[in-house]
């Protein structure tokens, strides 16, 4: 996805594309934590991390987050 934000690309529009592709599949992303990027490009892919993020959800049947270990269900 940094790829798509430093190509000038729109991540949202280019992983839409991607993401039915993607069914039966199980897919791991980066969380994206409450930190303040230095750089545009950098502030860039944090929100497009957090709307694929978003949009992987609404395809997904279900969603757990795992963090130290511990598993979290949030959708299923």
């Amino acid at each position: 996805m940094r790829q798509w934000v430093y190509a000038g690309a729109d991540a949202l529009e280019a992983a839409s594309h991607i993401i039915p592709l993607w069914k039966d599949s199980v897919i791991i992303t980066q969380e994206i934590q409450s930190f303040s990027p230095e750089t545009e490009k950098e502030r860039q892919w944090r929100e497009a991390v957090i709307q694929v993020n978003a949009l992987l959800m609404t395809y997904a049947d279900t969603v757990e987050r795992v963090r130290n270990g511990v598993a979290t269900n949030l959708k299923g």
